[in-house]
């Protein structure tokens, strides 16, 4: 998975997109919560396939000496 980053587009006509990338299930609504609470009330909050997947939470296996 890639570093996770939020993506703020504002268009012409003043409005502001919101997105999420690099993370999955709910951690994409902690990670926008900070600018979605400085721009307002959201007029509609779609969710990407990626909301309804798992965060891998395996730690990597260590090599044995």
């Amino acid at each position: 998975m890639s570093k996770p980053k939020v993506i703020v587009t504002a268009g012409p006509d003043g409005s502001v997109k919101v997105e999420t990338e690099g993370v999955v299930g709910p951690q994409c609504e902690s990670l926008s919560a900070g600018i979605e609470a400085v721009l307002g009330t959201a007029a509609s909050n779609v969710r990407k396939p990626e909301y309804a997947q798992q965060p891998n939470l395996a730690q990597p296996a260590q090599a044995k000496a």
